[in-house]
């Protein structure tokens, strides 16, 4: 039996990122569950050399590529937060194949974690002050505003497979709508398994929209006009 399997069963985050990926990893990290966000960024800079030449996300990729068990060779985490990749020649989504973990691990569990869609389209074209939107055009070839639509369309599609996959009110998914719910959702989740520390959940991170979004304008029916607006809203979300 694994580590892992020893301090009970694995968790899955399968949201979207910009969606308080960095946020759940603390809260989980830090209440004492083993748990891995991204690339390890976090591990390497607080001294974990064990991630030093290893990029997780890469060895989740291969292993789904080659029918092995998704988290082989990273037994020693519990916990999986934001299991996405880009660099300048392919983009890596882990967290699409929850299918894949979900047979992989019968008893592992899973969040769904989602927020208003025109607000994390907004936070994704405005993260890193847009080098992130500037790094998908490069990638795929295509303009921005090609690339916002895309992102718009794969928030409905994802979202419609993990409801077809889970239901709303699965034992195994948790379904975390930052704009609705309380920390204390997730408590009541995994308190069979795990004592989460709420201390560790910041609640409220007000979100400011005063600098340029990437010259491009989110409007409620999904179109993207190009302009230079200003836009401001205070979110409260967990901190990324």
């Amino acid at each position: 039996m694994s580590d892992a399997a020893a301090k009970g069963p694995l968790v899955f985050q399968i949201g979207f990122n910009r969606c308080a990926t960095g946020a759940f990893f603390k809260l989980f990290q830090n209440s004492g569950v083993t748990s891995l966000h991204h690339c390890g960024r976090k591990h390497r800079m607080a001294g974990d050399m064990t991630l030093l030449n290893v990029n997780p996300q890469k060895v989740i990729d291969r292993n789904l590529r080659r029918g092995r068990p998704p988290v082989e060779g990273l037994e020693r985490y519990t916990a999986f937060f934001d299991m996405e990749y880009t660099d300048q020649r392919r983009r890596i989504e882990n967290y699409r194949y929850f299918e894949r973990f979900a047979e992989a691990y019968p008893d592992a569990l899973f969040i769904m974690n989602t927020r208003d869609k025109d607000d994390w389209l907004k936070s994704r074209i405005a993260h890193n002050d847009g080098k992130y939107l500037s790094k998908m055009t490069e990638l795929y070839g295509m303009t921005q505003k090609e690339v916002v639509e895309s992102w718009a369309e794969h928030y409905d599609a994802h979202t419609e497979q993990v409801e077809a996959y889970f239901g709303r009110h699965s034992d195994r998914c948790l379904w975390f709508d930052l704009d609705r719910d309380d920390v204390d959702k997730a408590v009541r989740f995994f308190t069979p398994h795990y004592r989460l520390n709420t201390k560790r959940w910041k609640q409220s991170h007000p979100t400011d929209w005063t600098t340029i979004v990437a010259s491009y304008a989110v409007n409620l029916h999904g179109a993207y006009a190009a302009t230079q607006m200003q836009a401001r809203k205070d979110v409260r979300l967990p901190a990324e």
